[in-house]
């Protein structure tokens, strides 16, 4: 049960309406009875290290891999690693001044340097690659009706795509809006909602210069935004008769969420929680999870086919999923040492 909260403790985040239109809708069909066997420890690429030494790094909100260097925000610190595992340096420190961050919210790589969202602080701070630091931003302070806060922010079109945070009140709130380059709030997008607080993991996916993916892992739909700010229903994945049940069939997002907690007949006998969705090449590729092990599904954009991978993760924890665009990777961690390993190559 302590491996399968802190699964779910990485992937779980808010939920949105989960309807689609079949028309221009690819359909992923995937048959977890079929799956390949993957032995984690037989693909083990690097271990961590600090000074020579294996190192243990705790939760793991976030990983990005850019230009060969492993970003890793954990416990409220954000640690970038070489090509070979080895700790290079914290990017700034908690704290108050203008440099520093009460919390990490999000962090991104673009064009070679580092954001990271400070929510309680209020501010977006940018750094080089090298940990020097070139401005901060500051944030609304208040939402009104002029501007809706975010949880999530990924770059597109002269500006960003944000996740909204849901606003605590009875009902929905909108799901996704389009923020400029200097972080204000220009205006919502597509028709879709939130209606809870649960907004842990990372929802969204930049595909390429031009898309962004958006997914709610409690449901079956993966949305497109493109760069003119259109949102569509993308592809549906479907597990046959062991997708979850639709979220209109529960009161809410903490029904369905209690139930996969709970009762482990059901869960161990249904899929989903998709927490991760790449496209590399022609391959779509997400993680699920299925008898409380995770897997990762891959779908042949070009042959229709799809392909599920079941991951024999041994006495390993996983800690992350991660990507660098043309490889799979899983953080795993023993009671020693935590450990990156490359499961798919593209």
């Amino acid at each position: 049960m302590r491996r399968l909260l802190l699964i779910l403790g990485a992937i779980i985040i808010c939920a949105c309406n989960d309807k689609y239109s079949a028309n221009d809708t690819i359909e992923i069909m995937v048959d977890v009875e079929t799956s390949h066997n993957v032995t984690l420890s037989d693909l083990k690429t690097f271990s961590f290290t600090h000074n020579n030494q294996p190192m243990l790094v705790g939760t793991i909100s976030k990983c990005i891999v850019a230009d060969n260097i492993y970003y890793i925000a954990s416990n409220n610190r954000l640690m970038s690693f070489d090509e070979k595992g080895r700790f290079i340096t914290y990017i700034s420190n908690a704290g108050r001044a203008n440099n520093e961050y009460i919390g990490i919210s999000d962090f991104w790589v673009y064009d070679g340097n580092i954001y990271i969202y400070d929510m309680n602080g209020k501010k977006i701070m940018e750094f080089s690659k090298d940990n020097k630091f070139i401005k901060n931003t500051p944030l609304k302070q208040l939402a009104n009706e002029e501007f809706i806060p975010f949880s999530h922010l990924v770059p597109l079109t002269n500006g960003y795509i944000g996740k909204c945070v849901w606003n605590g009140m009875e009902g929905s709130s909108p799901a996704l809006a389009f923020y400029d380059s200097e972080y204000n709030y220009v205006h919502t997008l597509g028709n879709l909602t939130i209606n809870c607080g649960l907004r842990l993991g990372y929802p969204l996916y930049k595909n390429g210069d031009d898309e962004v993916f958006y997914w709610n892992p409690l449901g079956t739909m993966i949305y497109g935004i493109d760069d003119k700010l259109e949102v569509c229903d993308k592809y549906h994945i479907s597990f046959g008769n062991k997708t979850y049940p639709p979220l209109g069939n529960f009161v809410d997002d903490y029904e369905l969420l209690n139930k996969y907690k709970n009762d482990n007949e059901w869960r161990t006998n249904h899929a989903g929680f998709i927490a991760y969705v790449w496209q590399i090449k022609n391959s779509l590729i997400f993680t699920y999870m299925y008898q409380d092990i995770p897997h990762l599904g891959i779908y042949n954009i070009k042959s229709k086919k799809t392909q599920s991978h079941k991951i024999d993760m041994g006495d390993l924890v996983l800690k992350q999923w991660c990507s660098d665009g043309k490889s799979i990777f899983i953080i795993g961690e023993d009671e020693s040492e935590i450990s990156l390993f490359k499961v798919l190559s593209i």
